[in-house]
This record gives structure tokens, sequence and C-alpha cells, in this order.
């Protein structure tokens, strides 16, 4: 979270985690029920999705669906994963 939260904030994201599990939603409202994600711009998920899985990261198709991390992700694929993040969120917020 500490590697991508300046991303996020910057591009004006909301982002929720419970332990290592994580999602990233496409609005700058709160999200509290399936009403408020609804309202998420998908198209713009879309673009940082695509992006990401250009560059070797999978991220669920879905901004409704939960991301996370597992035991066997390693330092440096949270790292990579972060640069990643960092820069597909530059590139599909401008």
């Amino acid at each position: 979270e500490g590697a991508i939260i300046d991303s996020v904030l910057e591009a004006k994201l909301t982002f929720h985690r419970v332990g290592s599990i994580f999602c990233l939603f496409f609005s700058s409202a709160p999200i509290f029920d399936l009403d408020s994600a609804q309202r998420s711009d998908t198209a713009r998920y879309a673009k940082f999705f695509h992006t990401c899985l250009e560059h070797g990261v999978y991220f669920p198709p879905s901004q409704f669906e939960a991301a996370f991390l597992s035991v066997r992700h390693q330092t440096e694929d949270v790292d990579a994963t972060a640069r990643i993040v960092n820069e597909a969120l530059a590139k599909t917020t401008r």
C-alpha cells in the first residue's frame, strides 16, 4: 500500500485494503456499497488493467473484484509491481 498510495491519492482514486486483500476503485467518492462502486470509472480501470497486463502484472479484469498478495510474492515482486502500478496510474490518469 505504501508504495502506491501517493499515486492513488494524486489520481484521486479510492483504495480499500483488509490484510493482504485490496481493491482499487477509479472514483474519488467514498465506496461503501454496490451502488457507490458502480459509479466508478470502469473505462479508466480498463486502461489501467491493460497497461499493467502489458507489463506483466495481472490485476482482476473488473475493478469490482479484489486483488491480493500471497506468501509467494517476494519483496522483488512487490517492488516491481508497485513500479508498474505507479507508471500505469500516471499513464491512465492524465
